[in-house]
């Protein structure tokens, strides 16, 4: 496994990186989570006790994040520290757990318009694209493409304008998605508020005619087509006016700087108490092959031994591995 893999790689090696070799791997989740309440603990008490000017930069951090998710209850405080843990854990799955927790604040936009920001055009924007043609466009137009556009008979001009109504709203996503892909953020809100309801279209035809029987069925597949449209997945991303999503931002920015500091804090505290009592988990096994793998950017013993015994890798499962592995 690439568990025994990293192990070995950490055992061989180990003095590339100034390793204690004698430490133990602790696999046990109840002995972990004692561990983690001990050294939060820890650094929860240095944070609200120690008065020094470092540790008065993270009770800002502690208070604010406190107060956000706490509202004086207990319960939802241990659920900040479990978000803590969560933050941290996530962190280690990637191979520069610091760097990942600073850059994920670059999808803050900071003063700077929204609709320029990375978040929307590398994160928002592409998704909300693809949500809209795929679970929007796609199944009305397959809708449409079974529909009969012509009607014989009496009632061929009142079918005609049935069709073209249909037709009106195919054109009015067409609109809506040039406006996602090219417009601004406050176009598409715009765009969005001012699309048509979508109703079937009424025309008066003969009664109990051929036109009427088809458009009973084809009204009551419009309505289950109409049902399954994923409105309901992009509305949110536009629910609110670009300066009010900046404000909102900005407090998420803060929430989220105060939530990467601590954890970073927390990581720190991890570390030194890991070192002390010569333990490790699978994450940091893991870890540490990797920083033996890459000591002198790659160029070192450990990594030729690897690359002049295996010439290729077969990754069973890959698609569950992850950044680090």
């Amino acid at each position: 496994t690439i568990d025994a893999f990293c192990r070995q790689v950490v055992n061989r090696y180990y003095y590339l990186i100034h390793l204690d070799p004698t430490y133990r791997l602790v696999t046990d989740e109840t002995e972990w989570a004692l561990f983690y309440e001990e050294v939060w603990s820890d650094l929860k008490e240095a944070i609200l006790t120690e008065g020094t000017a470092e540790w008065e930069a993270y009770y800002s951090d502690f208070d604010q994040l406190y107060e956000n998710f706490s509202q004086g209850r207990s319960q939802q405080v241990e659920q900040v520290d479990q978000l803590i843990y969560a933050f941290y854990q996530k962190s280690r799955s990637h191979a520069h757990p610091k760097a990942w927790l600073e850059k994920s604040l670059s999808w803050y936009p900071r003063g700077e318009n929204y609709t320029e920001s990375p978040l929307y055009q590398e994160q928002v924007k592409p998704l909300v694209t693809k949500i809209f043609k795929e679970e929007v466009m796609v199944p009305y137009s397959l809708y449409l493409e079974k529909f009969p556009s012509e009607m014989p008979g009496k009632d061929e001009d009142a079918w005609q304008e049935l069709y073209e109504g249909l037709l009106g709203y195919e054109k009015e996503m067409k609109n809506l998605l040039q406006q996602m892909e090219k417009g601004t953020y406050s176009e598409v809100y715009r765009s969005l508020a001012d699309f048509p309801k979508m109703t079937f279209p009424k025309v008066k035809l003969t009664p109990k005619s051929e036109a009427m029987t088809a458009k009973k069925d084809w009204s009551k597949q419009f309505t289950q087509m109409k049902k399954r449209l994923a409105w309901d997945k992009i509305f949110p991303f536009y629910a609110f006016e670009e300066a009010t999503l900046g404000e909102m931002l900005e407090e998420s920015y803060q929430l989220a700087n105060a939530l990467v500091r601590l954890t970073i804090a927390f990581m720190e505290a991890m570390e030194e108490k890991m070192r002390e009592r010569k333990v490790m988990d699978f994450q940091a096994i893991e870890l540490s092959a990797y920083d033996i793998l890459t000591v002198n950017q790659g160029d070192n013993e450990a990594i030729r031994y690897y690359q002049e015994r295996f010439k290729e890798v077969m990754v069973d499962e890959y698609q569950d591995v992850n950044g680090l592995q």
